[in-house]
């Protein structure tokens, strides 16, 4: 339940009712970048939305380092609470504590880039109440020029994504247990395929 939460319940509550507390209109249109939610640079919206990444972030860091340095203070006593595990394992374990540190890193400083350029250079609107926010909020906003700085900020946060999923993959994609699920679901396909495997073959030339 406690995961189901995490993973699902406050993505949802996060993209539903308080980004929509700050939504000032349906979505905008930047040129080279398609369409962008829409928020308005009100208090509320660093509170409600974007102060999330930058806390995930530090609990993550803190986590990872906390874990890394109590693995290394007491090894003996990590390895067999590790042991005591069946789906944990010590590489596994290191492997976690790395994406997780990975992570940190990588969306701590895009974060807190744009809290401050939203703040420092846009300048966030005071005294807004619920009637101006939700004004015309069936209107698309196009922008065929944004600033230098929040291109370079989209760009990265537009590759994150996929290079998350990447790293995922370098993590534990090559682990001892995927080649084996690798293994497995290449036999399947070959027996679908009428192909022979490596047992059948070996014993056909017995």
């Amino acid at each position: 339940i406690v995961d189901l939460a995490i993973g699902i319940g406050f993505p949802i509550l996060l993209m539903g009712p308080l980004y929509y507390t700050v939504q000032g209109n349906r979505y905008n249109i930047i040129l080279g970048f398609g369409c962008r939610p829409s928020y308005v640079n009100i208090l509320e919206s660093y509170l409600l939305v974007w102060m999330w990444p930058v806390i995930i972030g530090l609990i993550n860091l803190v986590y990872g380092v906390l874990a890394i340095l109590g693995f290394m203070r007491h090894r003996k006593n990590t390895g067999d609470t590790i042991s005591s595990h069946r789906a944990l394992t010590r590489a596994r374990y290191i492997r976690l504590v790395g994406l997780t540190l990975t992570l940190a890193i990588e969306t701590i400083p895009p974060a807190t880039l744009t809290i401050w350029y939203d703040i420092v250079i846009s300048h966030p609107k005071l005294g807004l109440s619920w009637a101006n926010i939700k004004w015309g909020f069936s209107a698309v906003n196009t922008y065929t020029d944004i600033p230098v700085l929040q291109v370079r900020v989209t760009n990265y946060l537009d590759w994150l994504y996929p290079l998350a999923a990447l790293q995922f993959f370098l993590f534990f994609g090559f682990s001892e247990e995927s080649r084996r699920s690798y293994e497995g679901v290449i036999r399947r396909i070959g027996k679908l395929l009428g192909i022979s495997g490596r047992n059948s073959s070996q014993s056909k030339a017995g």
